[in-house]
């Protein structure tokens, strides 16, 4: 039963494929919406992450240069500010200015990030004017001093707003950009969540129609057959099963069918045996009849009339002569019926 074997043994490997080829359409599905993932956020995180540093930087400086310039004993500021303006700020504008030859942004957008480098460089040439005019105590009682001070921080101000501002436009567009691209993200494993549905049930369909397919390629010819064997059972000699494929099943088919009209061919043979030899029995009853008769009456005319002449045992033996001749005329009826 090798082909009947390999027939199952396919089904058994088609169900298997099925199944392989599902998990790794639904591993590189998932692992797609995975980089994706890490890409979206390898690339927006950083910058949000930039736009917020900065922001902060940008808020604590103008506080503290504030703080510095309307008190006298804020002297102690001048070194966090000197950190803030001489080495996060340039840090952060070097960053925002990669950020634009790197993107290759739309004109707006560099045209922000331009205007937001320049007031940077501008609030830090103010601030460090600030920081060297008010040095010592001696300083706030300087007027001038204080007066150009408080000038100074008038126009950092006006930096720190527009930079605030840039930076604020930057965020929100960046937000946008994150929200559009975790939608897209959404948008493409929802579809490929339809498209692993839709594969899976097709496959399931396949898997249907082919164990389907296969199971009846196995259970039809084998009712056949039951089918053909109950007829042989009932007389039906000349019955016949339909062969379908080349399996084992197939050649039992054949087999059958064979055996069926050798079986045919046997029982009209004895039918027509049967039949001349019913045909001879009559014949041979006829033919045996009429001597019988013939015996039958001559003994019984013997016996009428000459009856009296004879002796005892030549009457004992008619007796037996016509006994004989009754039962071989009753065995001669029995043959004919």
């Amino acid at each position: 039963f090798n082909k009947i074997r390999n027939k199952i043994l396919f089904g058994y490997g088609l169900f298997i494929l099925i199944i392989i080829i599902q998990v790794i359409l639904s591993y590189y599905l998932n692992n797609k919406a995975k980089n994706d993932y890490e890409n979206i956020t390898k690339d927006i995180k950083p910058k949000v992450s930039l736009f917020n540093k900065y922001r902060n930087a940008n808020n604590i400086l103008i506080l503290m240069v504030k703080n510095k310039v309307s008190n006298v004993k804020s002297g102690l500021l001048s070194n966090k500010i000197k950190q803030l303006s001489n080495v996060d700020l340039p840090y952060f504008r070097s960053e925002l200015l990669n950020l634009k030859k790197k993107q290759n942004s739309i004109l707006v957008y560099n045209q922000r990030i331009d205007s937001i480098v320049k007031n940077t460089k501008e609030l830090e040439s103010k601030v460090k004017d600030i920081n060297n005019l008010l040095i010592t105590k001696k300083d706030y009682l300087n007027s001038d001093k204080l007066i150009k001070a408080k000038k100074l921080l008038k126009n950092a101000n006006k930096n720190f707003n527009k930079i605030d501002v840039g930076i604020a436009f930057l965020q929100k567009d960046y937000n946008k950009k994150s929200e559009q691209s975790y939608a897209e993200l959404s948008n493409k494993i929802e579809n490929s969540t339809q498209i692993l549905l839709l594969a899976t049930l097709f496959f399931i369909v396949l898997g249907l129609i082919f164990s389907y397919k296969t199971t009846t390629s196995i259970t039809n010819p084998l009712q056949n057959l039951m089918d053909g064997a109950k007829n042989v059972t009932k007389g039906k000699y000349n019955s016949r099963v339909k062969v379908y494929g080349n399996d084992e099943i197939a050649e039992l088919a054949l087999i059958f069918n064979k055996m069926s009209i050798s079986l045919n061919r046997s029982f009209n043979d004895i039918r027509k045996k049967n039949r001349e030899l019913e045909q001879f029995t009559y014949i041979a009853s006829h033919d045996l009849q009429e001597p019988l008769r013939t015996l039958t009456g001559f003994v019984n005319y013997l016996s009428e009339n000459y009856g009296h002449q004879f002796d005892e045992i030549g009457q004992k033996s008619l007796g037996y002569i016509s006994d004989a001749s009754e039962r071989m005329s009753l065995l001669v009826k029995s043959l004919l019926e």
